[in-house]
């Protein structure tokens, strides 16, 4: 990808998979990778040279006949950060550093020692968690927010099968084509990737 650097580990840009679609057979495969380091800033690092990291964002629909690029720049730079889908198919970008590579720069919430070493060290062990509230949680949404009364089953869904919601919206709702419903794979995160989330529409 373009844009003056590597992106995958050590330089460590984070990467998602968009959300897939019925509405063309979730056959078109969209990927978006932020951010990464700059050609020789691995090099640069180990000799405490930490480098400004990329601005460039690219996006790639990878099941065309003839994939293309399509890349832009934020507003400042970004590595080592991690990308989760939301269910309203936005993105949450978390944690981030300016500067250096992994290994060589400590980022909130890490551990950088072998078992967890909470003083007499530079980057001690950080075990603080952070809880995100999405804006659509707030009290002004409610009467928006879909309520879910039955569901046809309760078991696993198998691959290729047909199932029913009833759901009802308080307020709000004046044609079918206002709904737009999402199944999403919950995630774990390592490496700035999150494994396994896959969204649905």
């Amino acid at each position: 990808m373009p844009g003056d650097g590597p992106r995958n580990y050590p330089s460590m840009g984070s990467f998602v998979m968009l959300p897939l679609s019925t509405s063309n057979g979730f056959t078109k495969v969209e990927i978006l990778i932020c951010g990464g380091f700059p050609n020789d800033g691995y090099a640069a690092a180990k000799a405490d040279n930490f480098m400004v990291a990329l601005c460039s964002y690219g996006r790639m629909v990878i099941t065309d006949t003839n994939p293309s690029r399509s890349m832009e720049d934020k507003p400042g730079p970004r590595t080592m950060s991690d990308m989760l889908i939301l269910p309203n198919d936005e993105f949450l970008i978390i944690n981030r550093v300016a500067k250096g590579v992994a290994r060589r720069v400590m980022a909130r919430g890490s551990n950088s020692h072998f078992n967890y070493i909470f003083m007499g060290t530079r980057f001690p062990t950080e075990l603080r968690l952070d809880a995100y509230n999405p804006y659509y949680l707030e009290i002004i949404y409610v009467v928006l927010r879909p309520m879910i009364i039955t569901m046809s089953t309760t078991s696993n869904i198998a691959y290729d099968t047909t199932f029913t919601v009833t759901f009802l919206v308080a307020f709000g709702l004046t044609s079918s084509n206002m709904i737009n419903f999402n199944m999403y794979a919950l995630p774990f995160t390592t490496h700035t990737t999150s494994m396994g989330q896959t969204p649905n529409q």
